[in-house]
């Protein structure tokens, strides 16, 4: 499940760049984007 989860992170960082018009359209969808991703980011370093 953790992998999976650190997968997703990986590919949702990755793809930030291609969320930019996204951010422009939808400023509330990046907003839980950056919430989530920030809420993973310290899930996965209090992990370690």
């Amino acid at each position: 499940m953790q992998a999976t989860h650190l997968a997703t992170a990986l590919c949702l960082t990755l793809s930030c760049a291609s969320l930019a018009p996204v951010q422009a359209a939808q400023p509330g969808l990046w907003d839980t984007y950056a919430e989530l991703k920030t809420k993973r980011w310290v899930d996965l370093t209090t992990r370690l």
